[in-house]
Formats: structure tokens, C-alpha cells, sequence
């Protein structure tokens, strides 16, 4: 354990379409796989299909996010900028969407579950409309 090295804590507010992002995954259970793409969209409004309720302030990346990618979302400097969330998918025309929580939101979700000590459920579903 003394070889772990903390991450760096990114800034969601300094996010900008174009900037670049970085997701570690195991893809089909291969380890240790790494997704690149772009941030394409922040901040973005979600439906979760399983809730109907909107899901605020959303990073989109066309970084290559699938089931059970529900990791870190990371900048060009490697700092953290997001927790992976979910994907929309179409089939006619390909169109894929891939979503993340911006780590700000992330601070705010965290230091209210310490304030009230209440849990909270960051993804509903990796599936929206």
C-alpha cells in the first residue's frame, strides 16, 4: 500500500468542449484498458430511463465508455474530472453518447452525505434518454 500514489483533484468548472479525457477500464474483463476521447458537451441535462428524473450539470465525452466502466474520468494533466456514469446508444446511424458526474458536483454530493450522513445514489442506471 505505500506505492499508492494519490490522484490529483481536477476542477470541472475549468472544462471545455475539445479538452481532452482519459478513462481507465476493464473492458469485458480485460485489466487495465485505457479509453481516449473529448469532452463534447458540459454541462449536460440527462433522463435516467429507469427514474425519468433528469440527471444536472452532466459531462458528455466521446471517450469509449461501455457496461462496467463506472470509473474515473481524467484530464490531460491526469487529474480527476469525473466519476463515469452511463451511455446513451443508438443503432440506426451509430450514434453513441458516453456521460460522466463532474467531480465538482462530486464534492458537493460528498460533503453533504458527511454533513447528514446520508447515502445517495450517484448513477440510477448506466442507460438515458
Amino acid at each position: 500500500m505505500d506505492e499508492l500514489i494519490p490522484v490529483c483533484v481536477g476542477n470541472s468548472a475549468d472544462l471545455r468542449v475539445g479538452h481532452e479525457a482519459y478513462a481507465f477500464e476493464h473492458l469485458f474483463g480485460y485489466d487495465y484498458s485505457f479509453a481516449t476521447g473529448i469532452i463534447s458537451g458540459a454541462p449536460r441535462v440527462i433522463n435516467s430511463v429507469n427514474t425519468g428524473r433528469p440527471m444536472q450539470d452532466i459531462i458528455q465525452t466521446d471517450a469509449a465508455i461501455n457496461p462496467g466502466n463506472s470509473g474515473a474520468l481524467f484530464d490531460r494533466s491526469g487529474n480527476f474530472i469525473g466519476m463515469i456514469t452511463s451511455f446513451r446508444t443508438c443503432h440506426g446511424d451509430f450514434c453513441r453518447f458516453n456521460f460522466a458526474i463532474p467531480v465538482d458536483k462530486l464534492r458537493r454530493i460528498f460533503d453533504d452525505y458527511v454533513k447528514q450522513n446520508v447515502g445517495t445514489n450517484l448513477a440510477t442506471d448506466q442507460y438515458v434518454e
